[in-house]
């Protein structure tokens, strides 16, 4: 809702740096200093994530159709190069 009344409010204003006037916008609404924010958002970075990969097609799902799901991370990164070199070792 919050984001809905920003782009509102941009579109009525006809900012020159649309994008700009957005973020700002939405970082007034949030209530939260940009610095702690950024503070966490690094810590976070920083924090390994696990995953559970699926290597192979679970039963009751058709084996030609099925996709893998995954998420873009550099742990899953990190875990399919350590995999590659268990078996190219």
């Amino acid at each position: 809702q919050v984001l809905a009344e920003v782009l509102r409010s941009a579109v009525h204003t006809k900012q020159k740096d649309l994008f700009e006037h957005i973020a700002q916008a939405l970082q007034e609404q949030s209530g939260l200093d940009p610095a702690e924010f950024e503070h966490f958002f690094e810590e976070c970075k920083r924090k390994p994530m696990t995953y559970i990969l699926e290597d192979r097609c679970p039963a009751g799902q058709d084996p030609m159709s099925w996709v893998p799901m995954r998420f873009n991370d550099d742990t899953i990164l990190l875990t399919l190069k350590d995999r590659l070199h268990e078996i190219t070792s």
